[in-house]
């Protein structure tokens, strides 16, 4: 382009921000509570959902009919 440099042409600029102050506030309120909601979660709260508690139980039963059986079995 005889040295033109104009960054419409250029795939490395960065976008521009085309949105209002209260827009990008906005943004960035939505992305602080998906934070919130999904990233700090403890591994407690994680494991305490119903599916984590389904798991845990179903792994607890598992291992008491097993050990139920070697006794039963006598090994």
């Amino acid at each position: 382009m005889n040295g033109l440099q104009l960054s419409v042409f250029d795939l490395e600029a960065p976008r521009r921000d085309t949105t209002t102050p209260y827009g990008r506030r906005l943004q960035e309120l939505d992305e602080q509570a998906f934070y919130e909601r999904f990233g700090r979660r403890l591994i407690w709260e994680r494991v305490a959902s119903p599916l984590g508690m389904t798991i845990v139980g179903a792994v607890a039963a598992v291992g008491a009919i097993f050990v139920a059986l070697k006794e039963a079995l006598g090994s």
